[in-house]
């Protein structure tokens, strides 16, 4: 099966597609799916011209701190906001490293459970809010 990830059919053509930064960002319009993928993959490469990939699903979000979000075929995973950008990696490289299954990462070496938490709520977003450790 052909790898079409960021790209989308649009009447007669594809189109490449990405969300970062907390906007969807356009890559252009092609005739064949073919070419779509190739433009993709040259993309992927240079991390869609992005200056690094360290903020992979984290957006700056003012003086909020940084959000980190996830979503998977449209359905929100996780969507949280940490006061500063070390703990928002933290995070995500925690939620990255069990392939973002929260209940994976709900027991320590000892059993106990970790009691994941957002230090900041977003009252817009109707998916329950998770709080920084405790």
């Amino acid at each position: 099966m052909m790898n079409t990830k960021n790209i989308y059919k649009n009447g007669n053509y594809y189109q490449i597609r990405k969300y970062f930064d907390g906007k969807m960002h356009f890559f252009g319009t092609y005739r064949s799916l073919d070419d779509a993928i190739k433009v993709r993959d040259v993309l992927d490469e240079v991390n869609y011209g992005l200056p690094n990939k360290e903020m992979r699903y984290i957006s700056k979000q003012g003086k909020q701190g940084y959000r980190v979000r996830k979503t998977r075929n449209y359905e929100v995973i996780w969507d949280c906001t940490y006061p500063t950008l070390e703990m928002a990696m933290y995070e995500r490289d925690l939620l990255e490293s069990a392939d973002w299954d929260v209940e994976a990462i709900g027991e320590k070496s000892d059993g106990t459970s970790w009691k994941m938490k957002c230090p900041i709520k977003f009252e817009k977003h109707n998916k329950p809010r998770r709080d920084w450790y405790v």
